[in-house]
């Protein structure tokens, strides 16, 4: 599913364009992010990748072009990674990398609190990390500064 009209590409750059250094900066966020959208079964291949949000290791929002297993999937999708669980979004609420940020605050949200809570529910979205209420605890945590961070540094 084409989705290139959803996206703010004035937000992002593409990974090629990037010089050395910034290679660099960004590089174990990016390679998590990556191996992240590489292991999803419906993904065949990243075409392209673009980088939204750079704060080292603690956390990148990166958009990939991916050709998908299946039609009904997008070909453009937002993965949030770094010192936190990594996350895949679709564009239809996300144009930009800020947008997906909130957007991944608030799928995480969700997830933290049920965690937390010890209340799993089948619609919850699918976290890489073991649902305990330690790892909720320190999801929200995480959460919160992300908002902070959010509010710091974009008006959304």
């Amino acid at each position: 599913m084409n989705n290139k009209d959803d996206i703010d590409f004035s937000s992002i750059i593409s990974i090629e364009d990037l010089d050395e250094k910034s290679l660099y900066e960004i590089s174990e966020t990016y390679q998590s992010a990556r191996e992240y959208m590489e292991n999803q079964k419906w993904c065949l291949k990243i075409l392209e990748s673009f980088l939204g949000i750079d704060e080292g290791y603690i956390l990148g929002v990166f958009l990939f072009k991916i050709i998908p297993s299946d039609e009904n999937i997008e070909e453009y999708l937002w993965v949030v990674a770094g010192d936190l669980p990594p996350l895949y979004l679709v564009t239809e609420a996300a144009a930009t990398p800020a947008d997906a940020l909130s957007r991944y605050i608030e799928v995480m949200t969700v997830w933290a609190e049920a965690a937390t809570a010890q209340t799993y529910r089948p619609d919850l979205p699918p976290v890489e990390a073991d649902f305990s209420k330690e790892n909720g605890i320190a999801l929200q945590t995480r959460l919160k500064l992300l908002r902070e961070y959010l509010s710091e540094n974009f008006s959304l």
